[in-house]
């Protein structure tokens, strides 16, 4: 079995010590017996991860777990350093000046929320479109996300409900960790934020 998994941040495993042992695909793949495939990358969008499938034989995979970005993200293609490059409203643009001046443009003068909106809309339907035949799952960390997306991984629902039914499970006592004890300084989940989502998500697919 292998599982082909992509998103941004949170799926590449940002500030974890030892991302490829702890973060939460490597849990999933180990409780599956499975190999483990990551594309996960700190700020991707939702283009690069269309890209990335496109990419791929998809008859490779027998699960795919798509973890859908922040829809403001996009990327371009850099002539100069022979590769696509991320773009988000977020983080400064390391590009040259003139680049520099273009996104800050572009998202101050361009893009809007119903832009990306429609963008999230156009690229949840393709993956639905084009893994309809294949086992998947699409999550996301957005509160921000309007599309029927199977599961929120963010660890910050309004009821901590998925977070701590996992708690319940695992027999810990009241009160259960909180979210900020699940969390690395720079708001990516820790170890136990991992732990938890890799929880939640075969529990999930242990029942569909």
């Amino acid at each position: 079995m292998k599982i082909y998994f992509d998103g941004c941040s949170w799926t590449h495993g940002t500030e974890l010590e030892n991302k490829k042992e702890t973060r939460f695909s490597k849990l999933i793949s180990d409780y599956y017996n499975a190999e483990e495939y990551n594309l996960g990358e700190m700020g991707g969008c939702n283009r690069r991860i269309a890209r990335n499938l496109l990419d791929h034989n998809l008859d490779d995979f027998d699960l795919f777990v798509i973890q859908m970005s922040i829809e403001s993200r996009t990327e371009y293609y850099d002539d100069e350093q022979h590769k696509f490059v991320n773009v988000r409203p977020t983080v400064p643009h390391k590009g040259n000046n003139k680049k520099k001046l273009f996104w800050n443009n572009y998202y101050e003068d361009i893009y809007n929320d119903k832009f990306g909106y429609s963008d999230e809309l156009i690229y949840y339907n393709f993956f639905r479109s084009l893994l309809k035949n294949k086992r998947h799952i699409i999550i996301t960390i957005s509160k921000r996300s309007k599309v029927p997306i199977d599961m929120d991984i963010s660890l910050k629902l309004k009821d901590t409900k998925s977070r701590i039914e996992v708690f319940k499970s695992w027999d810990y006592k009241v009160p259960y960790p909180t979210y900020r004890q699940c969390m690395a300084p720079f708001n990516h989940p820790n170890e136990l934020g991992h732990k938890i989502i890799a929880e939640m998500l075969t529990n999930y697919l242990d029942k569909t």
